[in-house]
């Protein structure tokens, strides 16, 4: 990734150039010469986590944003080692989004540009070649008795990637896509989408999971299957349901609450939050070989008045629920107080859990129509043990 301009106060010193122009040149050979990260972007996002031998690797992307200018904006895939950032190998516009450590070697699932795009020991390999329009995105990689597994979605159809082959779990009609792989003796489970149908596909079938009973605000939809993960035969999958709710605002109608979900073998159940004026999301599932499990995602702590307006006071805590199959909800921890954060994956390592997501700052917090101002600007994060590291640049 080449340094490019970004934001930077003028500077009338003479001194302070120079302590600029050091300070630049310690960085980019820090980051490995001119192929290195700049240490000026204006935004970063960790998407998953994946530990192997000691080491921890996080992926994600780290961008540059020109406000001013925003299709020259940068924003590049980047593998962390251990919280050292590296740059995977890309044509344009990337971002990383799973990682899978098998047999020594690095397996990253994203995008770059319209195609989706594996990568293997940051060796770039296409598993799309999207010119016409389309757009691919690669969001999972599993890797089992060598076969290289990846889910994503090409021009709106949900795909499985196998060894770089094509298989369509879709037909194309409606707006679908695959957000999570794990294969489990031979057996390959999905979650995604069909249209607004949340889905787990089991070897290509559908698998009809169900919505929760309703609630007091009315009935549940599945709106999204984010994660599965299967140990010891059981099936875990979590994502989050809604409800059509009445506001407390006047009688308008607003599609609002979400709870975080969670269907141990088709069955749902709530594993964190309550069902009162907030909105929790789940993001990801890992289940330990005791049988616990822990799921992350965020608690929006305020109730919606209109479809992105955003009340003074508003707050999204990254957040993760705990529990077993015998009873899926035995704790929950906030990783973040009174900020806005969200956790995109969990993995755990023996005694430890590891947790990446996003810390946003400069969050707009008084009530707007224009979802473009909720985010200032994001920092990727790693918390080990509820222990908060923000990622290098």
């Amino acid at each position: 990734m080449k340094i490019t301009e970004s934001y930077r106060p003028k500077q009338h010193s003479t001194i302070l150039v120079v302590l600029f122009v050091i300070a630049l040149g310690l960085a980019i050979a820090a980051c490995g010469g001119s192929k290195g990260m700049n240490r000026d972007p204006l935004h970063s996002s960790a998407r998953s986590v994946f530990v192997d031998g000691g080491n921890v690797y996080v992926v994600g992307f780290i961008a540059e944003r020109h406000f001013d200018n925003p299709a020259t904006s940068i924003w590049q895939a980047t593998i962390w080692k251990n919280g050292v950032p590296h740059a995977l190998e890309s044509n344009g516009i990337s971002m990383a989004y799973s990682v899978c450590v098998y047999g020594g070697d690095v397996y990253v699932a994203g995008d770059d540009g319209p195609n989706a795009v594996l990568w293997k020991n940051n060796e770039r390999q296409g598993l799309t070649n999207t010119n016409n329009g389309g757009k691919a995105q690669a969001k999972s990689v599993f890797v089992s008795n060598g076969d290289v597994y990846v889910v994503g979605h090409e021009n709106n159809i949900a795909i499985v990637w196998k060894n770089g082959e094509v298989q369509h779990l879709t037909d194309g009609s409606k707006k679908s896509a695959a957000n999570s792989v794990y294969v489990y003796e031979g057996d390959v489970y999905v979650a995604g989408n069909d249209g607004t149908k949340a889905v787990l596909w089991k070897n290509g079938v559908d698998q009809e999971y169900p919505a929760p009973p309703p609630g007091y605000r009315g009935n549940y939809n599945i709106i999204a299957i984010n994660s599965v993960f299967v140990s010891n035969g059981d099936v875990y999958a979590t994502g989050s349901c809604d409800q059509v709710s009445y506001s407390s605002i006047g009688s308008t109608m607003y599609r609002g609450l979400q709870r975080q979900t969670i269907w141990i073998n088709g069955e749902p159940h709530f594993s964190g939050g309550r069902e009162s004026e907030i909105s929790d999301v789940a993001n990801s599932v890992f289940v330990a070989n005791s049988g616990e499990f822990i799921v992350s995602g965020h608690v929006i702590n305020f109730w919606p008045y209109g479809y992105n307006k955003w009340p003074v006071g508003a707050s999204m805590d990254a957040t993760v629920w705990g529990g077993n199959k015998q009873n899926p909800n035995t704790f929950s921890l906030s990783l973040t107080t009174d900020k806005w954060a969200q956790a995109h994956s969990v993995f755990l390592s023996g005694k430890d859990q590891y947790v990446v997501g996003d810390e946003y700052f400069n969050i707009f917090t008084g009530v707007s129509d224009l979802p473009g101002v909720r985010y200032g600007y994001s920092r990727a994060v790693l918390w080990k043990n509820g222990i908060e590291q923000k990622l290098q640049y």
